[in-house]
């Protein structure tokens, strides 16, 4: 089985207007890590100040050693491999960024195609079943007594999120049950449009870990 941990770090929140500036990919093959991805891609405007900051990352870096747009792009197409497991800490952000980076280069047909024959876990949905609020990655190693990690930088919180699964999945094996599946605050709705191959679902907090049989999925199930 292909697992791959992602993340993205962004000039903002807005996918479509924002773009892109550091993709991070590890990709484990049947339990071993294969490939370690992890580059700025160029953009055409300066970087925020406020993203400066909070990612230590900035101009010159992205200039000096960023990546062309087009090569990130290929990249992802060719991990975008049939049942390969994604993995991000709310993933319907980072999916959103990567499909608008991709249909820039790939007809739209063939890109929501190749995206639904991946399967998308997502581990803030998971998380929100399992503690209580607040629930960014931050808080699951802090949860889970994880060592201290450098936040905002694509592959750091890659790495973070790996140890975060294991530690789900310890927990409770029923990580299988999410897959494909994004829980969404009922206050706020679907950030960014709906993707077909996804079902997503009211997530209300909860103040604990939930009893196997209250777990978002199976609620579904029950409906």
């Amino acid at each position: 089985m292909r697992i791959v941990y992602f993340d993205t770090e962004t000039t903002g929140v807005k996918p479509g207007k924002d773009n892109i500036i550091e993709l991070a990919l590890l990709v484990y093959d049947d339990g071993q890590l294969t490939e370690e991805y992890d580059r700025f891609i160029q953009i055409p405007d300066k970087l925020p100040g406020k993203i400066i900051e909070l990612t230590g990352i900035t101009d010159e870096m992205i200039n000096n050693e960023g990546v062309a747009p087009t090569e990130a792009a290929e990249k992802l197409m060719n991990h975008l491999t049939r049942d390969s497991v994604w993995v991000a800490h709310n993933t319907q952000f980072d999916l959103l960024f990567i499909y608008n980076l991709l249909k820039e280069y790939y007809p739209e047909t063939e890109l929501i195609q190749k995206l639904g024959e991946v399967k998308w876990l997502d581990t803030l949905t998971i998380f929100k079943d399992r503690a209580g609020y607040p629930h960014r990655l931050e808080n699951m190693v802090e949860h889970y007594k994880l060592e201290d990690v450098h936040f905002h930088r694509a592959i750091d919180d890659s790495r973070a999120l790996k140890e975060c699964l294991m530690e789900l999945k310890l927990e409770r094996n029923d990580l299988k049950e999410y897959v494909n599946l994004f829980g969404y605050n009922p206050k706020y709705g679907v950030t960014g449009e709906k993707f077909p191959f996804i079902t997503y679902a009211r997530q209300p907090y909860f103040n604990g870990l939930k009893a196997y049989r209250n777990i978002l999925p199976k609620t579904l199930k029950e409906e």
